[in-house]
């Protein structure tokens, strides 16, 4: 489960009574089961309210607002309240505003209300983390890799990461720096003549595919590859990141699947998570459960 910013996410909760919408936030988000939260209405703030800022350090550390009014309490007790939350959700990831008081993971105001900004944490977001939950900045998330990290964790899909510079092709997915043991994959992303099907085939990457040969043995008829405006629509990914795992992004279930017959099911299987800098290694029957669980059937080929 994740938490996000309600603020980014359109609510218009901030100190200044505005929301502070991030169109990849609500975009990325849109489909999923996420909790919104406010740490600062979650105590009982109002809005509008007085700025404030962290002052000190540790555990000297006070919330003080413009007017040099305390409200230390009232900042841990949101950070509290969110932390139930997400305790009562199983929530691992955090996706908060930067730069808040309360949610700031990557910088705060320094405390003098002269709008420098320092390295910091704010109250909420460093509770989450100290508790094990991963924290993310919401304007530099990576929400793609997220969404997937959540997914298989909810499903009970354990996972192997392997980080790495981006890579768009198979052949430069060959000559990563990278010692990946799992079977790697071709995902290819395809349409019918008339645009109103379209297919998404995983293959052995090293499989020789010859795309007329494939449409004629299939029944698909005529076929050719999508484009990346399509590709964006119904997988939700950029070009270079096609993966199975975006089937997460397709809830209407428009893709049709079809799998290499000649997979080995004993050893593992790796796909990006929707974002081509890291690969994930799973076990073969975990992903046929992964497909399953995104309510596909699917073709052997």
């Amino acid at each position: 489960m994740i938490i996000v910013s309600s603020c980014v996410m359109g609510e218009a909760c901030r100190y200044d009574g505005k929301a502070y919408p991030l169109d990849q936030a609500i975009e990325e988000l849109k489909n999923m089961e996420v909790i919104h939260i406010c740490p600062e209405i979650m105590a009982g703030l109002p809005t509008p309210r007085m700025p404030m800022e962290i002052v000190g350090e540790g555990k000297e550390r006070k919330v003080l607002s413009k007017d040099g009014k305390e409200y230390t309490q009232d900042f841990i007790d949101g950070a509290q309240k969110t932390l139930d939350i997400c305790k009562e959700h199983n929530v691992r990831y955090a996706i908060l505003k930067d730069k808040s008081p309360s949610c700031g993971s990557q910088q705060i105001y320094n405390g003098q209300f002269e709008g420098k900004l320092i390295p910091g944490m704010g109250m909420t977001a460093s509770l989450l983390q100290e508790y094990g939950i991963q924290v993310f900045a919401a304007e530099t998330a990576p929400y793609k890799k997220i969404k997937v990290y959540d997914y298989l964790e909810q499903h009970g899909i354990s996972y192997i990461k392997h980080e790495h510079e981006p890579v768009y092709t198979v052949e430069q997915a060959n000559e990563m720096d990278v010692s990946i043991q799992a079977q790697q994959c071709k995902n290819l992303f395809l349409r019918n003549k008339k645009g109103d099907r379209h297919f998404l085939v995983i293959l052995e990457h090293n499989r020789r595919f010859d795309l007329k040969q494939f449409g004629e043995e299939n029944g698909l008829g005529r076929l050719s590859f999508a484009s990346s405006k399509r590709l964006k629509k119904y997988l939700g990914v950029e070009p270079g990141s096609v993966s199975a795992f975006a089937l997460i992004n397709d809830g209407n279930h428009h893709v049709e699947v079809y799998i290499d017959r000649d997979f080995n099911s004993e050893q593992n299987i790796s796909f990006h998570p929707n974002q081509n800098d890291e690969t994930l290694e799973i076990t073969y029957q975990d992903f046929e459960k992964f497909i399953k669980s995104c309510g596909y059937t699917y073709q052997k080929c």
